[in-house]
């Protein structure tokens, strides 16, 4: 019994040590760290989460904009999420949402950057519903989903947006 106590131990530090090493203090895999690190090399870091389809995503802050960026766990790049404000969401983008859309309340905004492209995520209350729609640069509507299925990454809280979101 001794010897298969010492031999589970023994094999519970060496996986230990294996595991230790393709992983960082934060969870993420070195290969994932290295990929961001090169990637985004001035972000200031907040941390790492492993989402529902088992890509990371780290949430950062860079040039004063809080950011998120999902990689596989191989370091491949996903997409990237920059929180923006009102001012900064296409004319375009604004009319086709006044347009479909008329008397809402933007309550967030993203950019959302991937290897297709640009598009716009906005987050906005209408007739006591929520709402999360993507729009291309065009205004033109990606996709609609009504918040009780959307989950909201950032939630903004002045009404007029302003620059400072701290």
């Amino acid at each position: 019994m001794k010897k298969h106590s010492f031999f589970l131990i023994i094999f519970l530090f060496t996986f230990s040590a294996i595991f230790a090493q393709d992983e960082d203090m934060d969870g993420a895999p070195l290969t994932v760290e290295k990929a961001f690190k090169k990637m985004f090399p001035k972000a200031e870091m907040a941390g790492w989460e492993l989402d529902e389809d088992d890509n990371w995503e780290a949430s950062f802050k860079m040039a004063g904009k809080k950011q998120s960026a999902s990689f596989t766990e191989d370091g491949e790049w996903i997409e990237t999420e920059t929180v923006i404000s009102q001012k900064e969401i296409p004319q375009m983008v604004l009319a086709s949402l006044n347009k479909n859309y008329p008397k809402h309340k933007i309550t967030a905004a993203e950019l959302v950057e991937n290897s297709d492209g640009k598009w716009y995520e906005v987050e906005f209350d209408r007739g006591g519903s929520k709402y999360e729609v993507m729009f291309d640069a065009k205004g033109e509507i990606v996709n609609e989903e009504a918040e009780e299925e959307a989950e909201v990454d950032y939630e903004i809280e002045d009404e007029d947006f302003d620059e400072d979101m701290d």
